[in-house]
């Protein structure tokens, strides 16, 4: 009996044992999957391959929090006020403990830097990702895009397919109370990069079911945040040949007026405009005109006079620098500017040199530039504005307002 008793019990503890082997074995088959998961979610959140659209390698994912890309392509993320890590939800319409009064002025940061060099403290990016500057989301926008619908989700579709990046209409925040607005219609994403001639705002993408464009706003505004590649630096400074022909109005004020109507002719100009803004060229105007009333000789300063109807013509030569503002994105641009060249006055209907009333006169000029660019690596609009003063003339004396108008091509943009 006790053989017996004893094998039925070894029986049993083998069964158990057997069990417990499957059971152990199991638990660890479990967990291993559940680390390689969490592992696996963990590198998605940190890690994407990325979309290169026009030399720039994007993200395919929204910052969520802090350091992690979201978990789908239409997931919203979060949304940051420039050049501060902290985010806020997409979700909820109003928020505690806004950011908007323990930052004066909204001055979140120096116009001298961009909010990725700001000692990198403050970038939201995971590791080797970071905010894009204003060049790079142009190139994006200039990628051309369309409004689409994904998974239920609006937005607007980057680039041209196999190459695009999907970017969800998450609205903003406000800067006064951090109020959600705009979700669903409007999509905002923050460049690193502040406007040069504001101490509060900043470069963004914005677009909605119609267009998308550059845009500047007020850097408390909660907005998103689409990362690009670290590797990809941000832009250099680039210089740009400018051309540009167009019509000369020219109009003699002073005594000078007194005699010429307006002088109505060319204007050519050559020229190389930096990135950052300055401008130096050469540039020439030529235009015609008749007296409107005789010129005696005792007026010229030399043995000639000239009857009522003679022919004149205008010429000036000048060297001029200028420094551009960008407006409105960037199409619309305004840019005083100064120059030093020679003009001369003279008859055309005489080929004698005395016939001159004066001749390379040393010549200042002042003026302000609008030109309106709309589409880049096309040509755009240019009008001028300014006055030109000879300083040395024969006994008429004047000076010269002018008007122009241009077409005008920049090659890099």
């Amino acid at each position: 009996m006790k053989c017996g008793i004893s094998k039925t019990k070894k029986k049993i503890n083998r069964k158990n044992k057997f069990k417990m082997k499957k059971i152990t074995l199991l638990l660890l088959f479990t967990l291993s999957l559940a680390t390689l998961q969490a592992q696996r979610k963990e590198n998605s959140a940190t890690h994407d391959e990325g979309v290169v659209i026009n030399g720039v390698r994007w993200a395919t994912r929204n910052v969520d929090v802090p350091g992690t890309f979201t978990e789908n392509v239409e997931d919203a993320g979060m949304l940051f006020q420039w050049n501060r890590r902290k985010g806020w939800n997409a979700t909820d319409r109003n928020v505690e403990d806004w950011n908007a009064l323990d930052v004066p002025e909204r001055d979140f940061i120096p116009n001298v830097s961009v909010w990725w060099r700001s000692g990198g403290d403050e970038n939201p990016c995971p590791p080797g990702w970071r905010v894009p500057s204003d060049r790079q989301l142009e190139r994006l926008h200039n990628a051309g895009s369309e409004w689409v619908t994904q998974n239920g989700v609006y937005g607007r579709l980057f680039g041209t397919a196999p190459y695009q990046i999907f970017l969800p209409v998450a609205g903003y925040r406000h800067y006064d109370n951090g109020m959600l607005l705009f979700e669903n219609i409007q999509g905002r994403y923050w460049s690193d990069t502040p406007v040069r001639q504001s101490i509060t705002t900043a470069w963004n993408l914005t677009f909605n079911r119609e267009n998308s464009h550059i845009d500047a706003s007020d850097r408390g505004v909660a907005q998103s945040v689409r990362c690009v590649f670290i590797e990809e630096s941000p832009p250099r400074e680039m210089v740009s040949p400018v051309l540009s022909f167009g019509t000369a109005h020219t109009t003699p004020t002073g005594r000078l007026g007194g005699y010429f109507s307006s002088f109505t002719g060319l204007n050519a100009s050559a020229g190389i405009q930096s990135s950052f803004g300055g401008y130096i060229g050469l540039q020439a105007d030529w235009g015609s005109t008749r007296l409107d009333r005789p010129l005696l000789r005792s007026e010229t300063g030399h043995s000639h006079g000239f009857e009522q109807g003679h022919r004149f013509e205008y010429f000036a030569f000048m060297f001029i620098m200028g420094c551009r503002f960008t407006l409105l994105g960037d199409w619309f641009h305004v840019m005083p500017f100064w120059g030093l060249g020679v003009t001369q006055l003279g008859s055309i209907d005489s080929d004698d040199r005395e016939a001159f009333i004066f001749t390379d006169s040393f010549t200042m000029g002042a003026g302000l530039r609008v030109q309106v660019l709309p589409l880049a690596q096309l040509p755009g609009l240019r009008f001028d504005i300014g006055y030109n003063m000879p300083t040395r003339m024969n006994y008429v004396r004047g000076r010269f307002f002018y008007l122009r108008a241009n077409v005008v091509w920049e090659m890099f943009r």
